[in-house]
Parts: structure tokens; sequence; C-alpha cells
């Protein structure tokens, strides 16, 4: 039979010596203000320990891993009740948690503890600073010659106590320990004070916090009610400048930005006491008012300007951009000032100072002001390339600042234009506009958004989806000739686009006016003059058409037609040519049209074409639609290509049922 430590292996496992949990855990108690010290003995095999920490009603959580037997807590919070315990590791295990202990890091003593020294009639006032984690103050008196035990007198949550009902002139010693709730601070170092009628104590004097006067302020002299205010000015006599009943006094005669020297004397019945230590301090200068920073009226700059200051020297400007603290920007004796190293797209703070040599007013209040990002560029947008959407893109701007870009389109529907998205830039530079319905050109351009506003509109572009029929795809500049065309009369009605504009070079200028030539306009420009078409009978819904006699002149138009330039470049329902019926019952009222000099039928005169009068009768009805259809069925540019551009396309239908549809407006 094997011995179990051998069956044990054969079997796979093996027994381990477990790790003892420490011993010894101890957490002192208040005798440090630094840290909370934590000791314990070392485990053998450790090779090192885990420190835990609890506080009241919290979960113990690990705060050290150390090789060590002390940790200095000095995480734990001042006066604040803690316990602690303590685990040994090593590479295979961890021992189980030690006993726990408690411990706190105490405050410091009340300082400096002071007490007054004949400033308070019949008694003695004591002073000192906050300490950290207090929650109250016990007072203590000192009998004798400082050799007995301290005696509580009193127990304040101020920082300060008053001992009354002292006799004038008797000298008391004083300390005072800081409570929280783990326990007391050591004791304030003592302090001796004593009740009588000196001269008046602490003066102090304003240093420019007031414009409107000097503020003195002093202790007041017990059984003192008057106090004499004296002044003088560097290189001049000291005179009386006031009285007080208080021991506060505003000298509203000082010159804004003097400095002058100042003492104060009690009045003791009839006589005055010794005059308090003195103290400089003088009026402040008004404070700045009117300082303006311009809002993104500028890429390159912040103008910055404010109204004189009478009686100062110069100006001091501060600047701060968020992130960082306050700086100065620029000292100057000029009212303005450009800056030109701000950062663009981010809101910057300003304030300004007045100077009087060296000395300097109160800040003006914060103005905010920022510099304009540019304004994107190589806005694109599709035509006719899709058919469920319009894309746009546009080149990605390098500023940081920028975090989005806002996307406007400008319809017939909203001449004005619309807000219709908002790209994250993280998101990339494209936006598919699904929203824009077949046929329809909008116009497009976009906005750079930063924090505090957006930049001037980029270049616009004008774009659309492919119709149901595919006509439109090839719009931006036609094709290469019937063949390649679409069959227009193949699919059925196409929905009739309800956004018309110029076109220019085979592209339509909805929106912003544009300069002669140019790709893009500013979005904020005025649209192009319009006139509505009147309803067309059967329920045929009127639309606007962009008068053709504004156009300008196109290259390669016919010279006998001046002027002649299209306008219209969008995929048209054929709605119009269901409703055809019996042509001479249902279409027999025509509309007259003032021609120029017609042609043989083998050569129609260019400016009849332009005006649908195909067959040169000087009238457009049914028989002009007909010969229209034909001319695209067979592919007859020499009657169908209405605006003599090599192409029979969608202006040359919408200009053919534009003209026919009028006419019936007129029965």
């Amino acid at each position: 039979m094997l011995p179990a430590t051998a069956a044990a292996t054969l079997l796979g496992t093996s027994t381990l010596a477990q790790l003892p949990a420490p011993d010894g855990v101890a957490a002192t108690d208040g005798t440090s203000t630094i840290a909370v010290d934590v000791t314990w003995s070392p485990v053998d095999g450790a090779v090192g320990y885990r420190v835990y920490r609890a506080g009241e009603g919290v979960a113990f959580e690990e705060i050290v891993s150390t090789t060590e037997t002390l940790h200095r807590d000095t995480g734990a919070a001042i006066g604040v009740p803690y316990q602690y315990r303590v685990e040994a590791f090593d590479a295979a295990e961890t021992s189980a948690p030690s006993d726990t202990d408690g411990g706190w890091r105490n405050t410091v003593a009340p300082a400096p503890f002071e007490a007054s020294d004949g400033t308070v009639p019949g008694g003695v006032e004591l002073s000192w600073l906050a300490s950290e984690g207090a929650v109250s103050y016990r007072v203590y008196r000192i009998n004798g010659n400082g050799n007995a035990p301290p005696q509580q007198i009193g127990e304040t949550e101020e920082t300060s106590f008053l001992v009354e009902s002292l006799p004038p002139g008797q000298v008391r010693t004083y300390t005072a320990r800081a409570v929280t709730p783990a326990g007391l601070s050591d004791f304030a170092e003592p302090d001796s004070g004593f009740g009588g009628v000196p001269a008046p104590q602490d003066l102090r004097a304003s240093d420019g916090q007031f414009s409107r006067w000097v503020m003195l302020r002093w202790r007041p002299v017990p059984q003192s009610s008057v106090y004499r205010v004296l002044r003088a000015a560097e290189g001049e006599d000291e005179v009386e400048v006031g009285t007080s009943n208080g021991p506060v006094y505003k000298d509203q005669t000082a010159t804004p930005g003097t400095i002058y020297t100042y003492r104060v004397a009690a009045v003791l019945g009839d006589g005055v006491s010794e005059t308090s230590e003195p103290d400089t301090g003088w009026r402040g200068l008004p404070r700045p008012v009117g300082l303006s920073a311009s809002d993104g009226t500028s890429t390159t700059q912040i103008d910055l300007s404010w109204p004189a200051m009478p009686g100062v020297t110069g100006y001091r400007l501060l600047q701060r951009i968020p992130g960082s603290p306050w700086q100065v920007l620029a000292e100057l004796d000029a009212t303005s000032f450009v800056d030109t190293v701000s950062p663009p797209g981010v809101q910057v703070h300003y304030r300004l100072l007045g100077l009087v040599g060296e000395l300097e007013s109160r800040p003006s209040a914060p103005e905010t002001g920022w510099r304009n990002v540019e304004a994107p560029t190589g806005l694109s947008a599709s035509d006719g390339t899709y058919a469920d959407r319009v894309e746009v893109v546009w080149n990605a701007s390098t500023e940081a600042a920028v975090f989005a870009y806002d996307v406007y389109r400008r319809l017939a529907t909203d001449p004005e234009g619309l807000l219709i998205a908002r790209v994250e830039s993280e998101d990339g530079s494209l936006f598919e506009d699904f929203e824009i319905a077949p046929g329809v050109i909008g116009t497009y351009w976009i906005r750079a958004v930063t924090r505090p506003g957006s930049s001037e509109g980029s270049d616009s572009d004008t774009g659309f989806r492919a119709g149901e029929s595919g006509l439109g795809a090839s719009i931006d500049g036609g094709s290469a000739g019937a063949a390649d065309r679409p069959n227009v009369l193949g699919t059925g009605p196409v929905p009739r686009a309800e956004t018309l504009g110029p076109a220019r070079g085979g592209r339509a200028d909805i929106g912003p006016e544009r300069s002669a030539g140019s790709k893009g306009g500013s979005p904020n420009a005025n649209p192009t003059p319009t006139f509505v078409r009147p309803d067309a009978p059967q329920g045929r819904e009127s639309h606007v058409v962009e008068d053709a006699a504004i156009a300008s002149s196109s290259a390669g138009a016919d010279p006998d037609c001046e002027e002649l330039r299209w306008r219209l470049e969008v995929v048209l329902a054929f709605e119009a040519m269901g409703r055809l019926g019996d042509t001479s019952a249902e279409f027999g009222v025509a509309l007259s049209i003032e021609l120029g000099s017609s042609t043989a039928a083998d050569a129609p005169d260019p400016c009849a074409i332009w005006q649908g009068d195909l067959d040169g009768d000087g009238l457009v009805d049914a028989t002009d639609l007909e010969a229209f259809l034909e001319a695209i069925e067979v592919g007859d540019r020499g009657r169908g290509d209405l605006d003599r551009d090599g192409v029979i396309g969608p202006r040359d239908l919408e200009r053919m049922l534009e003209r026919f549809d009028a006419s019936l407006a007129t029965r």
C-alpha cells in the first residue's frame, strides 16, 4: 500500500503549505498629520503583501501592494477613522486576511494661534486659522507659570473665541485644539493676551480695491468710540483728514492712483492714544467698461476696442484660452488691439486693466470673442449619378476646432435655403441626401461648425437624383448622341420636378446667384428673379419657371436668338402625354407666339424651335408636341434639340411641355 503523499502525487494532486495570515497588524491613531502608518509582522515564504482599507459604511478595498511590512497611508482623509487589514501572497496563493485594526490621520494644531493685547475692552480675543478636517475647536487657559495642565474654558465651531470679563492689564496664557470625528489635534502654540486701552492695532488700508475711496480698518480700542485718521503722501507732511466713530474709515478725498501712508489714534476722553503702526493704501482706478471683441467676423484676427479711461497712462489686456490660465496679451496706450495669435474656432476670454505707473485697476468684466475658420472648399454634388440620392462631398477642414459641418439645400419651395443635416467631422466629409425627390435639382452648400459658431458658407453646387426612367443621369454635360441616350418614351410617367433654375454649361445654378463663369457663389446672395406660370387645366400643378429673358448668352447660341440660354434642366413627368386624347377637340386652342423670320420646313428657325413651334406655323399646339415626341423616337436633333446643345434631353422636353401648357392656360 502506497503512502498517502505518494498516492496523491500519482492522482495528479499535491498538498501545498498554506500561507498564514499576517499578524500584528497595527495602524496609528492620530500620531501623524501626514499619514496613517500601518505595520505588521513578516510572513515566511511571502513575496509581498496587499493592504486593504475600509471607511465607515464602505467595503474594504486594496490601497497598495508592497514587499515591505510598513505602509504610510498618505491618502487617508484627515480626521476620518479607518479599518485596515493585510494579506500575504506568493507566486501560487494569497493568505487569508489578517485581523483588522483602526487608525486615523490627525489634523494640524490651530495656527497661528493669537491672543489680543489690549485691543478688546475687558477681554482677550483668541484667533487662529482653520485646521483641515476640524469640526470644532476647544479653547484652554493655562494657569500659573504655564506648568499647570491646560483647563478647557470653551468650545466653538468658529476660528475665533472671545474671553470676557478680564481685569484691564491682566495677562493670561491660552491655547486650543482642533476636534475631528476621530479625535483631537495637538495643542496650539500658547499665546498670552491682556485687556487694556492701547493704541489702535492692525491698521489696514485698501490697495486699489475700491475706486471711490481708500478703506481703512483697525481693531477697536476699549473705552474709545472716536478715532483720528492721519494721512501723508510721499514728500508731504502728515495731516488729519477726518475722524471716525468706529474702527472703519473711508478716505474719499484721496487721489486715484496716489499711494498714501495712514495712521490712526484713539480719542480717550480729553486725551488721545498713541498712533497705530502705519500702513499704506491707495484709491483704485475706475474699472474699465465697454470692452468689445469681434465674434467670428474674420478668419485672420479678433478685433478688440474700448473707450478711453481718463487719468490712466496705459492699458493691460489679458487673455484666456479655454484650458489655460489668464495671461497678459499686450500692454499698450491705444484703445484697440488686433489679436492674430488666438486659434480659430475657439472662444477666447478677455479682460482689460487700466494702468497708472505700476498701479493697475480692477479688471473689466470679461468679454469673449472668436476668430472664424475658413469656409470649406471643394464642394461637389452628384448630378444624376444615383437614383436614390444626391451625394455631396467636400474637402475636410484642417482646423482642430471644427467638429461638424452643417449642410444646406435650396429648392424652389424654400428659396432661402434650409439646414438639412449636421455631419460630425469624425464621420468624414460626405453627405448623402436621400430625401430629395428624383429629378429635383437642389443647390447645396456647407458651413464648418465650431463651438462658438460656424464659418461662412462654402461655394455652392447643384445636384439631383436620376429619374425613374434614367433621364437626368447625363444632364451635367449631356451625352455623346441619341444612340447613347435612354428612351424617354419607354417607361411611363416620371414625377414632375418642382425645382427649376438657370442652366450653365448643362448644370442648374439654383439658389445663390454667382459671378459670371464661376463654379460657386455666396449662399447669401439673392436668388435670380422668377415668374409663376398660370395654372394649367385638368389639375396640372403650376410651378416656378425662371424667366428666360434674364438668361445670359451662352457659347454656341444661334445668333438669330439673342440671349438664348436654357434654364430648364429637370426631368419632367410625362403625365401630359397621357392626356393628349383627341388633339383636335382637347387642344384646339393654341398660343400665338411672336416669332422671328420663318424658314423652310426642312430648316426650322432656331427661335421658332426654342419657342416650341416645330412646324413653323406660328402656333404651339398638339401638332408641335407630337412632332417633338416623334423627333425623340427617331433621334432627329434638327427638330428635337430645341436648345441646340447637340443632345435631345430633359431640357428640350421641359421647354416643349412648358410652351404647350402655356397655350392651355389661355383657354
